[in-house]
């Protein structure tokens, strides 16, 4: 295909901004599908799980402590009406069942009370974890917040870039007569549309050319577009 050697070094360019916009598009869909961000939602959603566990144990423990306080008010008020009922007997046989049956209640508050104590210090060790993994919550849901608000950042940043890269493929575009611009175009949509011939190698698939091609392809006419033997893209020579 004949082209003007400053149409093939429009091509040439156009190759290289071609292959910076697909970098560019890359980059941002892999920035919005937030996969980059999967290792800390994991720790996110550990954190998550542990603090749901603690928030659950000390529920149980207020739980446990609220059987135990219900339990010592009623030996407590069991142990008021046994009380009065001793004063108010005179009976031996009665007083001596009432004693007995304090004995039993005295020992069950007891029983009682520690077990209380028990469930308050358990209670208490259980806050301070659930305070302490609320706390590593609050910080990994912050890190998760701002690596979304750098990514969103980087993308409107690689967009306005873009954006940029398109004026400027839009002007060479301009340039390049059409039919050569249509030829670059199927050739690009199959791989590697435009390449330049370093030494005697392909720039755009670094595939080496060998001495039979490469002897046919310098005896070119200048103006006479190249194409590589490996991977058909256009070869600028100059």
């Amino acid at each position: 295909m004949k082209a003007t050697e400053a149409a093939q070094q429009d091509l040439l360019a156009l190759g290289a901004i071609d292959i910076e916009i697909g970098r560019t598009k890359r980059a941002v869909a892999k920035l919005v599908s937030g996969e980059q961000h999967d290792e800390i939602r994991s720790r996110v959603r550990e954190v998550a799980g542990r603090l749901i566990q603690a928030r659950n144990q000390l529920d149980d423990a207020s739980l446990e402590l609220e059987r135990a306080e219900a339990d010592l008010k009623v030996v407590d008020a069991r142990i008021v009406k046994d009380n009065a009922a001793l004063k108010s007997t005179s009976i031996p046989s009665v007083a001596t069942g009432i004693q007995h049956e304090l004995a039993t209640l005295a020992r069950r508050k007891s029983e009682l009370e520690d077990i209380e104590i028990a469930i308050l210090e358990k209670r208490e060790l259980l806050e301070a974890t659930f305070a302490e993994i609320t706390a590593e919550k609050a910080a990994v849901d912050a890190e998760l917040s701002q690596a979304q608000s750098a990514s969103e950042q980087e993308v409107i940043k690689l967009k306005s870039g873009l954006s940029l890269q398109g004026l400027d493929r839009d002007q060479l575009v301009a340039r390049i007569p059409a039919d050569l611009l249509e030829a670059y175009e199927r050739k690009a949509g199959r791989g590697s549309g435009v390449g330049r011939l370093v030494g005697r190698e392909c720039s755009a698939c670094h595939i080496g050319i060998d001495a039979v091609a490469y002897a046919a392809i310098t005896a070119l006419a200048k103006d006479e577009l190249a194409e590589c033997p490996e991977c058909s893209a256009f070869l600028v020579r100059s």
